[in-house]
């Protein structure tokens, strides 16, 4: 009985998340994140030197991180393969957050034309 009461007494407020549809009712992209991490570390134990894992991982973050932001990961890869020598000059420049900036600009400046 108590907690019919609790319910019925506090229902609008229990029930504002409902009003935003950007939210999720479960949790299964939290439960999902993790999953990666540990097939990587899993994985990561049969190269044959610290080196290459170190590469991989590198790699496979790269991959999550242009994945959980919509960001076509072989292309990003392509265009730092590009310009290669002036990200290496500048590296904060060519996150896949630049990337997606310099997309959308080289974007309108092909609808402009």
């Amino acid at each position: 009985g108590k907690a019919m009461k609790y319910w019925i007494n506090n229902k609008v407020g229990l029930t504002q998340f409902l009003n935003i549809g950007l939210l999720s009712l479960d949790n299964n992209l939290a439960e999902r994140s993790p999953k990666a991490i540990i097939l990587q570390r899993k994985n990561s134990l049969f190269f044959k030197t610290k080196d290459s894992a170190e590469v991989h991982s590198g790699l496979h973050s790269i991959v999550k991180t242009c994945d959980a932001n919509g960001i076509n990961a072989f292309k990003y890869l392509n265009w730092i393969q590009d310009n290669w020598v002036k990200a290496r000059k500048n590296p904060s420049g060519y996150t896949p957050f630049a990337y997606a900036r310099y997309m959308k600009d080289t974007e309108l400046i092909s609808q402009a034309a």
